[in-house]
């Protein structure tokens, strides 16, 4: 009977946890102007054609994986070496690299292994910088 208890106590305790997404959610969740207009605003231009065009991906893939999962992730704005960059874990036809870093033009940024790479990651994933993320409903 006890162990039936702890059984029952632990299940109610499972199922009644809610999924932690509020925690995680950005503040543009699955809006492409949203997230163009942010992105936009920090990188202090007026079009972002390329990023405007990944995201229409992303949103392609989240609904209909027409991309096969290679659009699905997120997309943050954070500093890297003094400058803005925008980061994505999108697989974008790697087959496994972790993450990929823009300048603001859309041109790739090279990532040297030192302290400040290090850091990318848990930067990126840090609520205030996520734009755009496929991975909530």
């Amino acid at each position: 009977m006890k162990i039936s208890l702890h059984i029952i106590s632990l299940l109610l305790i499972i199922f009644s946890c809610k999924s932690g997404t509020e925690t995680g959610d950005p503040a543009c969740g699955h809006d492409v102007q949203c997230a163009l207009g942010r992105a936009q605003s920090v990188c202090d231009q007026n079009t972002m054609v390329w990023l405007s065009d990944m995201l229409t991906k992303a949103e392609e893939d989240r609904i209909s994986k027409t991309h096969k999962g290679n659009y699905i992730g997120m997309i943050s704005l954070i500093r890297y070496k003094g400058q803005p960059v925008v980061y994505t874990n999108f697989a974008l036809g790697s087959g496994g690299i972790a993450f990929y870093l823009f300048d603001c033009n859309g041109n790739p940024v090279s990532c040297e292994a030192d302290d400040e790479a290090g850091k990318i990651p848990g930067l990126a994933m840090a609520k205030e910088n996520v734009i755009y993320t496929s991975l909530i409903e």
